[in-house]
């Protein structure tokens, strides 16, 4: 297993791996702001990084982590924001294998914290998760507001 980070050419390549994570997770976006989305982070490192998962030559999923900043931890912190591997590669120990390589691409970057987050109902990731050292902050609950459409 390997991660490369995603390039401009990638794009048709990675827009069909998000679009079939969005159809398992139930999120609906219009294509082309869809891949308006997926096109702004492949063309501004500032943002943050899309990296391809790869076994052999073959692409099986992407893992994307966006950049903020947080006074809590005194620093830049990042967000998995989507982490998708094809399903007839789950279960084999990639998503460990992923996210060990991503916390040693994001250490170099000066990020004091990586966040996620996981559906209650996804008892397997969140085991996942566990395992390669993130917490529950049952002090938080994770809340959005939407300011665009």
């Amino acid at each position: 297993t390997q991660i490369r980070q995603a390039r401009s050419s990638d794009l048709n390549e990675l827009d069909v791996l998000v679009a079939a994570y969005h159809q398992f997770e139930g999120i609906t976006l219009v294509l082309e702001t869809r891949k308006r989305g997926i096109k702004q982070l492949l063309e501004n490192n500032e943002l943050g990084r899309i990296w391809l998962i790869e076994v052999g030559a073959q692409v099986v999923g992407y893992i994307t982590v966006c950049f903020g900043y947080s006074l809590e931890f005194a620093g830049r912190d990042a967000f998995i924001d989507e982490f998708f591997i094809s399903e007839n590669y789950r279960g084999q120990g990639l998503g460990a294998s992923v996210l060990a390589l991503v916390t040693r691409k994001v250490s170099p970057l000066n990020i004091a914290a990586l966040h996620l987050e996981v559906a209650k109902s996804k008892a397997r990731a969140a085991r996942l998760y566990a395992a390669a050292g993130f917490a529950a902050r049952a002090k938080y609950q994770f809340m959005t507001r939407k300011l665009t459409e």
